[in-house]
């Protein structure tokens, strides 16, 4: 238990860094571009959708980076004020090359990354223009300093205007619940420890978490984006707010002969934004 809350106490550290540097990043009357390379996606979403649901003023948009970087950022060079890139640290060839285009363009870029992938790049860097910025964060918190930092960046962009924003900042000191956490879904941590061959089925709301799973080996279905047909999950993993989307989901698994009592799950009752970040604390616990 202690090893996981030294984990996301560390992460809440560096999230109140990041946060603020991220402020830079995203502020009015700048158009600015965020950018994935493999399993970062979820994040990319999760964080474009705090700020705009925060302070919808905001110019921010985000696009696959192994597309975007030769295809749409050449279009957008005019108007572009930055960019942030995410990174798993398994796509180093991707934010290798999405950096040489972006220092060749000119075009101001903070990148978060693991801190194998920087490591990676020191000598690189070197060459790279001076608008090249690469944030180091820890390979095993990093999901979960972004996610972290994204809700606290909403707060801080919402101000007192919008109230749903406001109420999420008493969930930030995760590390204070970890223990209740893993007390209420004990029974399904302890039966995901025991699989042998884990397959998990997640909703949208929590597919940073599930890109956690996705780096780790671990099959992964994210529901709406994966075929029924591929995976039979021995754990569904879901938000309350995705109920009927779960639902219609395990009508189609009960048409191929699976029921539903078969399949055990874990709901996560609590604000959309911030399910994830208690997904991803319940998937170290099955790690650990």
């Amino acid at each position: 238990m202690q090893p996981l809350v030294d984990i996301v106490k560390k992460s809440e550290e560096v999230a109140g860094n990041l946060a603020q540097a991220l402020g830079k990043v995203f502020s009015k009357n700048r158009f600015t571009l965020i950018m994935y390379c493999g399993n970062t996606e979820g994040l990319a979403q999760h964080l474009c959708s705090a700020i705009k649901i925060a302070d919808p003023s905001i110019n921010i948009a985000y696009f696959d980076a192994d597309y975007s970087h030769n295809i749409v950022l050449p279009y957008l060079t005019e108007t572009l004020s930055s960019t942030l890139l995410l990174s798993n640290a398994t796509d180093v060839n991707c934010a290798f090359k999405v950096l040489q285009a972006l220092s060749l363009l000119g075009v101001e870029t903070t990148a978060l990354l693991p801190t194998v992938t920087v490591t990676t790049f020191k000598n690189h860097a070197e060459k790279w223009s001076q608008n090249i910025y690469l944030q180091e964060l820890d390979n095993n918190i990093y999901r979960l300093s972004i996610l972290q930092a994204s809700l606290r960046l909403a707060i801080t962009l919402a101000g007192n205007n919008i109230a749903r924003i406001k109420r999420i900042e008493r969930e930030l000191n995760m590390s204070n619940i970890v223990k209740e956490l893993i007390d209420r879904y004990a029974n399904a941590i302890t039966l995901a420890k025991s699989l042998v061959k884990p397959s998990i089925a997640v909703t949208k709301a929590l597919m940073p978490a599930a890109e956690e799973l996705m780096d780790r080996g671990i099959a992964t279905l994210v529901i709406g984006r994966h075929s029924p047909e591929e995976k039979n999950p021995n754990l569904l993993v879901y938000t309350s707010v995705e109920e009927q989307t779960v639902n219609e989901y395990l009508l189609k698994l009960t048409r191929k002969g699976i029921k539903r009592s078969e399949i055990p799950t874990i709901r996560i009752n609590t604000d959309p934004l911030t399910a994830p970040v208690y997904a991803l604390i319940i998937f170290y616990a099955m790690a650990l």
